[in-house]
């Protein structure tokens, strides 16, 4: 649900006191329809965020920036060319509307360019125009280039409902960030969904398939069965070859097995002789008595796959977070249950780069997922005040603890990022861990190598990982 009229004011009221004056920095596409300006104001980074996805539209700041898309949009380009190092002047909403305005100031044109954000309709819009009103570019949303800016006609002025969210406090922005929260666990119970319901796929299609095979090869057990009748006929041929004339379809002969009893109807090949039909009836017979006992063993090996699947299929059903669904998917690959397709990709904001946890005494701690995602959270999300620690020798995570700027780390902190940084160093139950630690601004990154850096000014500690610590760490992940 996107955001309403009077929560966007409430926004507008926390930004307002810290984002005027501030300097902008960067804008960059965390994703389609998703724009990311981030601010820099009295040695504090602002992140703000507007995201015109249909039915999602909103403004507001997060706490942490996120990562660009690989090929940056053209329209960031020609904000990056237009608003470079720009100062924000003003931030206006139209009144009992969900329109943002934006307004710049740059050393070449003070006060002419204005970001206008349209966060109403099934589509929003995003505009840079100039003060005067004309539209330099269509950023998100169509507009033509040269005509003065009118709203969009899906505008739909009124008050509209209460705020679902606490009392704007310029102070702590809370509600800035009580909406950053709200939508990004939108999100991440959204990729819940999507990977709930590809995995109940999944089985459903695996349970279907082992039910097709079990069909199948329960008629070829049951073909098997009939080994000891194609024996019985092929013996009955054995005693009267002389008697079974060539070109009948079958005869009627005594049971070899037992003379007294009813006799045996043997189905006969018409263009083969009584010694041919009794040597195909010998050769099928064995071929099916060899097969048979294989047929048992892959009957019940499909019966304890069936019997798999349907325990992964109650796991299913009480996952409740997006780790354990990722277990359960991990289990699923080892019993050699893949998807064909791939997993339906998270967005941005929900897949971060990065673990976050707590440490004992509150402070932040984040840790890289990937190469890539190390890259990422130590050179583009990670501060240079940030102290940052990694498992010598290792090719593991990178950790980065957020320390405010001349601010250093407390002892249980930094045993606490160690403990995390020697359980993701890619050791087998590591017990003690020689990790490496340094600020941010000490280090540079190893070009073609994603993920390694140089380290200047680095310490080290031998950390032994205790279980009681790490369990405390685990239980404080968001």
């Amino acid at each position: 649900m996107s955001l309403a009229t009077q929560e966007l004011a409430d926004v507008v009221v926390e930004l307002r006191a810290c984002l005027l004056g501030a300097q902008l920095q960067k804008i960059n596409s965390p994703a389609e329809s998703v724009a990311q300006l981030a601010f820099r104001s009295a040695g504090h980074s602002h992140f703000l965020l507007i995201d015109l996805t249909p039915g999602s539209t909103r403004l507001h700041l997060i706490k942490e920036k996120l990562a660009g898309l690989p090929e940056p949009p053209s329209w960031v380009m020609k904000c990056r060319s237009e608003l470079g190092n720009a100062i924000l002047a003003e931030i206006d909403q139209d009144e009992n509307d969900r329109t943002i305005r934006l307004s710049f100031k740059t050393k070449t044109s003070p006060g002419e360019h204005v970001l206008i954000a349209e966060l109403f309709g099934r589509k929003g819009r995003l505009l840079l125009a100039m003060r005067s009103g004309e539209i330099k570019d269509s950023l998100i949303g169509s507009a033509t280039v040269g005509q003065q800016y009118t709203k969009s006609t899906m505008a739909k002025p009124g008050p509209g409902p209460s705020s679902r969210f606490v009392k704007a406090d310029p102070l702590t922005l809370q509600t800035n960030f009580a909406i950053a929260e709200h939508y990004q666990q939108l999100e991440i119970q959204k990729a819940f969904e999507r990977e709930h319901k590809r995995l109940a796929g999944l089985l459903k299609r695996e349970t279907k398939r082992v039910k097709s095979r079990q069909k199948k090869m329960q008629k070829d057990l049951t073909a098997s069965c009939a080994a000891e009748d194609m024996s019985r006929q092929a013996e009955a041929l054995k005693l009267n070859l002389g008697r079974v004339p060539k070109g009948q379809p079958s005869i009627e002969l005594s049971d070899p097995y037992n003379p007294d009893s009813d006799s045996i109807v043997v189905t006969l090949d018409p263009a083969l002789s009584a010694l041919d039909n009794m040597n195909r009836l010998f050769k099928k017979s064995r071929r099916l008595s060899r097969a048979m006992p294989k047929i048992e063993q892959r009957l019940a090996e499909e019966k304890s796959r069936l019997e798999k699947i349907i325990i992964f299929g109650e796991q299913l059903e009480t996952t409740q977070t997006i780790d354990q669904l990722e277990q359960l998917r991990a289990k699923l690959e080892d019993a050699g249950l893949k998807d064909k397709k791939p997993a339906i990709k998270k967005r941005s904001e929900a897949r971060l780069p990065y673990r976050q946890y707590q440490s004992k005494s509150g402070m932040d701690i984040l840790v890289g997922r990937s190469a890539r995602d190390n890259h990422q959270l130590t050179f583009h999300i990670a501060r240079g005040s940030d102290l940052w620690l990694h498992a010598r020798g290792r090719s593991g995570a990178h950790v980065v603890v957020r320390l405010a700027k001349n601010k250093s780390v407390d002892e249980q902190t930094l045993l606490d990022a160690a403990t995390l940084a020697a359980k993701f160093s890619g050791l087998k139950n590591p017990e003690k861990v020689e990790v490496t630690y340094s600020l941010v601004k000490n280090l540079h990154p190893i070009k073609g190598h994603p993920g390694t850096v140089s380290v200047a000014k680095g310490r080290t500690i031998l950390v032994r990982v205790e279980e009681d610590r790490l369990q405390r760490l685990k239980t404080s992940r968001k």
